[in-house]
């Protein structure tokens, strides 16, 4: 299905003016010169009249009574409100010394993509400017239609090319947004076992090193979990892989499951856990082992409907940041001594160490 985009172009264009000033014959002579240019002008010779005609409301009932502006703008859809093309002001209004507003006005009108043009006294004795925020173009008094209609021209040219920018940007914008959502999930993904939806090893060393940093030596415990199922390998002989990935996820489910919820699990290895207790003593790390432990063995795993369920257990070694450790590698290395510690005394067991790694 194809799709059309509906392109206008300058001389297409049509749009409403909307002249407020004190001097009819100035708002009927830019009333003259808004219809030649094929614009429709909306006039507004009151304050409340200006008011309700025009889109922005940044301006007080003072404001109103004073003011000497005509605003250009494109119909919208439906009879609902418009968006300015241009604003053009008496040179006076653009002083925000005199009138604080206006520096509030002519941002609004700039974030809405405006151009801003100054109606300049020429000789007035009322023209002692201050100093003025910039503007896209002037004209001078008494009103010439030529120099008028081709402000006009401008304003709708210089509209059109900063909705065309402001377009530009905006999809620039969503794109980028599009692209950071997308890297957000692709960085999710890549940080997760795609097996039990855990951590990965390099998410879970990212996290440990995270904590370790964030961690106070002195006050805050900072507790691992090393856990290895026994015997994996001859279970996946015996049973085949489905049932090895079977009992994978379930004892990541049940490990998960059964920690705090500013605890951490991951999958660091092939058939090996690592469950990271922040503000947690040795001794609670090793109760937390015990129960995770026992969980394990009595939680039975059905792999296959026509198969029965198959039991495993696992080995746990657990270890305490020390005042020592130069870093979470000496943390490390004692968890797995720990765990080497619980295979050699008949696996399906906690073993602990609580001293310092001694050097070979």
């Amino acid at each position: 299905m194809s799709e059309h985009v509906q392109t206008t172009t300058p001389q297409e264009r049509t749009g409403r003016v909307l002249i407020g000033h004190a001097d009819p014959t100035v708002l009927d002579a830019i009333a003259s010169c808004a219809k030649q240019a094929g614009l429709t002008p909306l006039a507004a010779r009151h304050r409340r009249e200006a008011q309700q005609l025009l889109p922005i409301d940044t301006m007080s009932e003072d404001d109103f009574e004073r003011a000497s502006l005509w605003i250009v703008s494109e119909p919208d859809e439906g009879d609902g409100g418009s968006l300015p093309i241009a604003v053009v002001l008496d040179e006076r209004w653009l002083d925000p010394s005199r009138h604080p507003w206006a520096r509030v006005l002519f941002d609004r009108v700039q974030r809405l993509g405006c151009c801003v043009l100054s109606i300049d006294r020429g000789t007035d004795s009322d023209s002692n400017a201050g100093p003025q925020m910039p503007v896209d173009g002037r004209i001078a008094l008494p009103i010439d239609e030529v120099q008028v209609r081709t402000a006009l021209s401008w304003a709708v040219h210089l509209s059109e090319q900063r909705a065309r920018v402001h377009d530009f940007e905006r999809a620039i914008a969503e794109r980028d947004a599009t692209i950071a959502m997308l890297n957000r999930r692709l960085g999710r993904m890549l940080a997760r076992d795609p097996l039990t939806g855990l951590p990965n090893r390099q998410a879970t060393m990212d996290h440990l090193r995270k904590v370790w940093d964030e961690t106070n030596r002195s006050t805050d415990g900072l507790s691992v979990v090393l856990c290895d199922l026994d015997e994996f390998q001859q279970l996946n002989a015996a049973h085949g892989q489905s049932a090895g990935d079977a009992v994978l996820r379930q004892v990541g489910a049940v490990l998960r499951a059964r920690v705090r919820s500013d605890d951490f699990v991951g999958r660091i290895g092939n058939e090996e856990f690592l469950v990271v207790l922040n503000n947690m003593t040795l001794e609670g790390a090793y109760r937390r082992a015990e129960e995770l432990r026992n969980a394990i063995a009595t939680t039975p795993i059905r792999y296959s409907e026509k198969q029965r369920p198959v039991s495993v257990t696992a080995s746990f070694g657990v270890s305490m940041r020390l005042e020592t450790d130069g870093s979470v590698d000496h943390l490390l290395m004692r968890a797995m001594d720990a765990l080497s510690n619980a295979k050699a005394a008949g696996r399906d067991c906690v073993e602990l160490l609580d001293m310092p790694r001694q050097a070979a």
